[in-house]
């Protein structure tokens, strides 16, 4: 599954409920497995790495106490927009609920800070749930900058039973029809932004770290501006999606951000 979505890099700290899962990953040669000293430390490292256009992080831990460690960490994803996807064991499925060694409500305790959680206990689930987070990782948080985590919560059990080779993801009718009714809708919105933008007498483009997850980001960006002469302004996460140095550059919004920038962002009719 990893291989399939052209994941190269996997951060992540072993224990016993996930063993099986790092097993077959210290088999593979497709992989670069980066071990931290610390869980907390690879949370970090999958969040700096997720930063790399078009290259979500994945990070594998075991239960209990690792998959807290990581909470700070998907507080940081949240924030920033950051697309991570992180793989948590969890006690075998019988002893769920039953305050086992080490048991955690993972899924409760992620909620907050992801976007999408799901618990794994059966694994021809498994297959799908991955494909699906993957490919949510790598589509929708480049373009729309609002993905954060994808957390999968696996039971120990399942990870000693063999996924059966025949489950793959395969997009349902609707998934399609969706897809079609949101490229239809992009294409409706894009030209409607065009519409106003015309017609606006002081745009401004405010860009955050979605402009820099995207692989073409920067530069669509500089056409952008340098076609409609719009002037532009970063967030703080935004910095280095627009060139510092051009005239049409208002720097950074807010508290610590320039006044010229804050004054435009009032002043404008259009961002």
């Amino acid at each position: 599954m990893m291989v399939k979505h052209g994941v190269k890099h996997i951060f992540g700290y072993p224990g016993g409920a996930i063993l099986p899962a790092f097993d077959a990953i210290h088999k593979a040669l497709e992989f670069d497995f980066i071990l931290p000293r610390h869980k907390k430390g690879a949370g970090r490292m999958v969040g700096g790495y997720s930063h790399a256009p078009g290259k979500p992080g994945v990070v594998l831990v075991t239960y209990g106490p690792a998959a807290t460690n990581l909470i700070m960490s998907m507080m940081d994803a949240l924030a920033e927009g950051t697309p991570m996807v992180a793989f948590c064991g969890q006690v075998a499925t019988a002893r769920v609920g039953l305050d086992a060694f080490q048991e955690a409500n993972v899924l409760g305790m992620s909620q907050p800070y992801t976007k999408w959680d799901v618990s794994v206990r059966d694994v021809e689930e498994l297959p799908t749930q991955s494909t699906r987070r993957l490919r949510l990782s790598r589509l929708v948080a480049p373009v729309q900058s609002w993905l954060s985590w994808l957390s999968i919560d696996v039971t120990a059990s399942i990870l000693r039973r063999p996924i059966p080779q025949s489950e793959t993801y395969r997009p349902t009718t609707l998934g399609l029809a969706m897809g079609n009714i949101q490229r239809l809708e992009l294409h409706r919105t894009l030209e409607r932004a065009a519409h106003l933008n015309n017609t606006a007498k002081q745009p401004e483009l405010y860009v955050g770290q979605g402009m820099l997850a995207s692989l073409h980001g920067p530069h669509l960006l500089k056409k952008l501006a340098d076609k409609a002469s719009i002037p532009v302004t970063t967030s703080l996460q935004g910095l280095g999606a627009y060139d510092e140095h051009d005239p049409k550059a208002l720097h950074m919004l807010g508290l610590n951000g320039s006044s010229y920038a804050n004054l435009a962002m009032q002043n404008a009719d259009l961002l």
